[in-house]
């Protein structure tokens, strides 16, 4: 792969892994190759595309169209490198994902597999917690974290999101969802871990916002379902409420107050995993891909 098509792949692999140094440990080459690439597209494109802190790269709007056509040519190289390797993978995969993501795009992701690899066999356990991926029984995890990386796991492939606030029309009545003050004294349906009162950072603030009006519940399903009947105020990842926003059952709260980024990432704790579970990574990852990208 030459030229150009090599450096747009790159650009879309930095801009999918969060930073030029996740690509390349997930690509295998050095930092300096993906940072020469982006720098090749934004210099074809006259333009910056990418906003860079310490934290990774974040996509500017500039740089939408792009990543949009880049990811596309990814994708398909992806595609036929797995239709290449489909017939020589066989194997069960024993995957561990949170219910967040479980109810969002699992499926998408089994059906994809199914798709490419009939041989492999995906196990799925729903797990919110795991203590020690070492020593926990699984090939596969898919984790949300703050960063690109996850204590004891190999990062395989990751996708930026971000952390919202939802709300039922009916709970927030004349409260303005705009307003940090007004929504800090509304109830906050949060987990059983969080310590009172809870602290949310917010967007160009240094003092967190305070909730102490909370209600612990153990399950994310649940607390989303408390929130569309109206009992209080969720915070959980935008992909799992966009149907909800769409339809009105649900409203952004803080929309321009938080937004949290997050990295959804698909690890293993193998060193060299073997293809067939590289290839149920892959088509993860990419499932996770589209959903993020879903409008």
């Amino acid at each position: 792969m030459n030229g150009y098509l090599r450096h747009l792949v790159n650009f879309a692999r930095v801009v999918n892994a969060g930073s030029v140094s996740s690509a390349a440990n997930q690509e295998k080459t050095s930092p300096s190759t993906m940072s020469e690439s982006v720098k090749m597209i934004e210099a074809f494109a006259g333009r910056g595309l990418l906003e860079r802190s310490r934290q990774g790269v974040q996509l500017l709007p500039e740089g939408q169209a792009i990543y949009e056509e880049a990811n596309e040519i990814l994708n398909a190289l992806e595609r036929v490198r797995h239709l290449r390797q489909g017939a020589k993978m066989a194997g069960d995969v024993r995957l561990s994902i949170p219910r967040e993501l479980a109810m969002t795009m699992l499926s998408d992701g089994i059906n994809r597999l199914a798709e490419r690899h009939s041989k492999i066999s995906l196990n799925v356990y729903v797990e919110d917690t795991v203590l020690d991926h070492l020593r926990h029984t699984r090939d596969l995890y898919l984790r949300v974290s703050q960063n690109q990386t996850y204590s004891g796991l190999s990062v395989l492939g990751s996708v930026p999101m971000h952390a919202v606030l939802v709300a039922a029309p009916g709970f927030l009545k004349d409260v303005d969802p705009s307003d940090p003050m007004a929504v800090a004294a509304l109830r906050f349906l949060t987990s059983p871990t969080s310590k009172k009162p809870l602290r949310l950072p917010m967007i160009g603030q240094e003092a967190p916002l305070e909730f102490t009006d909370t209600l612990h519940v153990d399950d994310i399903a649940t607390r989303l379902q408390l929130a569309r009947d109206g009992v209080g105020l969720a915070g959980c990842l935008d992909i799992a409420v966009r149907n909800d926003l769409a339809s009105g059952r649900l409203r952004h709260v803080l929309p321009d107050g938080f937004r949290l980024p997050l990295i959804a990432l698909v690890g293993t704790p193998q060193k060299s995993p073997p293809p067939h579970v590289a290839a149920a990574a892959a088509c993860i990852v990419e499932a996770l891909q589209d959903c993020a990208a879903t409008k």
